[in-house]
């Protein structure tokens, strides 16, 4: 027996690198096991950021089980809250609160309009009433941490992870769905950049939820609390 691969691997190289006896390696297609190495210790099933790797039933670690999660604030109005890619659902959570900004960083720059969007988040939250927080999704990203607090951000959700150096839809869809379905924010914002374009309909696809593109103007009504999206259209 051994690990168990899936459909859909994106050939990260991620459990490769896991494994404590060499079983795993990259191959045409994917990853290829070596059944007379595995020990289905489940170390690479816990790192698989697309989560297709998974032990025969009753072996080694769960495949279910998922790492844990560290607050590290950078000082005490300011919390960083770094999480692992494979963050765990709130288990029957139905409370839906916050405003998040995606701060768009790739090959060690910030996207200016992820700055512009914090301020735009700002008057959101203060008119909900809710907290603001940035989303950091890359390597060595530690850098921009305060920047995202001095554009106005409380919180800092940080998902840092050598395999997310260069970007790539599926591993950065992953992450941020994860964080999506552990701290279960209402309204989440990205610019539109090619890799806004590209990332957010799989974040909204995974999450069964609505997506709008575009907007030119962002509000929150008064009596709903709902937010308001006005996007350009042309009729005819």
């Amino acid at each position: 027996m051994a690990v168990i691969i899936g459909p859909g691997c994106i050939s990260c190289g991620v459990c490769v690198g896991e494994c404590p006896v060499e079983a795993l390696e990259l191959g045409g297609s994917g990853v290829i096991v070596d059944a007379g190495k595995c020990t289905e210790c489940g170390d690479c099933v816990s790192s698989c950021p697309s989560s297709i790797l998974s032990l025969p039933e009753g072996a080694g670690k769960s495949a279910a089980e998922t790492k844990e999660t560290s607050a590290e604030p950078s000082q005490e109005s300011a919390p960083v809250v770094k999480a692992e890619k494979k963050a765990a659902p709130v288990p029957g959570g139905d409370v839906w609160s916050g405003v998040w900004v995606v701060i768009e960083y790739n090959r060690g720059e910030v996207a200016p309009v992820s700055w512009e969007l914090l301020g735009e988040g700002r008057k959101l939250a203060n008119d909900i009433g809710c907290e603001l927080a940035g989303v950091l999704v890359g390597h060595d990203v530690e850098a921009v941490i305060p920047e995202a607090f001095a554009h106005g951000a409380e919180k800092v959700y940080v998902v840092d992870d050598p395999v997310l150096k260069d970007y790539r839809t599926q591993p950065y869809a992953e992450a941020i769905t994860d964080l999506v379905r552990r701290y279960q924010p209402e309204i989440i914002l990205m610019g539109a950049t090619a890799m806004g374009r590209d990332v957010f309909p799989v974040v909204a696809t995974k999450m069964q939820t609505g997506l709008t593109a575009d907007c030119t103007v962002l509000s929150i009504d008064p009596n709903s609390k709902l937010l308001l999206q006005t996007r350009p259209a042309f009729g005819g």
